[in-house]
């Protein structure tokens, strides 16, 4: 088993963590482990995943994210920051989805 830790840090907002797991559940990443709080408005998250199935680097995975706007750039050892809300996110998800239905 192929294992890594997932860390999210920044404001708590609604859905975050329906966001991060829905992402890693779409590109095969299980997660064996999650630990969450939350410290006077700030969100922590850890999970231990299983990336084994993961078809891609990890680090794509991360660019990605970037790249859908759900974190900030690569800054280094800096955490990067989510930017999305789960609303923002589901409304992406369903605009991307229902633009492939008319194309089959």
């Amino acid at each position: 088993m192929k294992k890594c830790i997932v860390t999210v840090l920044g404001k708590d907002t609604v859905g975050i963590v329906a966001k991060v797991c829905t992402y890693l559940a779409e590109n095969q990443i299980n997660i064996l482990d999650i630990s969450q709080t939350i410290i006077q408005g700030y969100f922590n998250m850890m999970v231990i995943a299983d990336v084994t199935d993961l078809s891609k680097d990890f680090t794509v995975v991360c660019d990605e994210m970037e790249q859908l706007g759900v974190v900030g750039p690569h800054e280094g050892s800096k955490p990067r920051q989510v930017l999305m809300t789960y609303a923002q996110w589901m409304e992406r998800t369903m605009q991307h989805s229902g633009s492939s239905d008319g194309d089959e």
